[in-house]
């Protein structure tokens, strides 16, 4: 069987062989520590993933008292804020080359911009960049179409006053 890695820190692995549980390096290489495969190696094998990971690190939590033999998933955090801010930007960038919309293209701009930036702080940093990105288009969409119907109603402002 090979290595099966359940658990990923931002220094760690935790995992497991067809005979142990061990924690290695999340670079690779050679385990730093074996427990035997059973449900106390599985305890004892993710307090210390715990401990060499700290309190700060990314990574899921199972319950520690499951048995050896449950089935481990992994969920993968995700920034909602980087979705919000990805979903925002795509609107407002779509709404930024209507002209008459530049009010909706600017506020969903600005929010993006803002989650994005919020969002780069978190798992899932691909979404955050891309709404922050779409975020600054839609802004620049909206003052664009705010200057052209700005302009639109001087000139047709200059036309009905004539």
């Amino acid at each position: 069987m090979p290595v099966q890695i359940s658990q990923g820190g931002n220094r760690f692995a935790l995992g497991q062989t067809e005979s142990a549980y061990a924690i290695w390096p999340s670079t690779g290489g050679k385990p730093v520590q074996k427990w035997p495969k059973n449900d106390e190696g599985w305890a004892a094998a993710y307090r210390e993933f715990q401990r060499l990971e700290g309190e700060s690190g990314d990574h899921y939590a199972p319950d520690v008292s499951l048995p050896a033999s449950s089935p481990i998933v992994v969920v993968q955090g995700g920034s909602g804020l980087g979705t919000a801010a990805l979903v925002l930007g795509i609107v407002g960038a779509a709404f930024g080359l209507i002209p008459l919309f530049a009010i909706i293209a600017l506020i969903c701009g600005a929010i993006a911009v803002v989650f994005g930036a919020i969002g780069l702080k978190r798992p899932g940093r691909g979404r955050a960049i891309a709404g922050l990105v779409l975020g600054l288009v839609a802004l620049a969409l909206g003052i664009w179409g705010a200057f052209i119907v700005n302009e639109a109603v001087n000139e047709l402002e200059q036309q009905l006053g004539s």
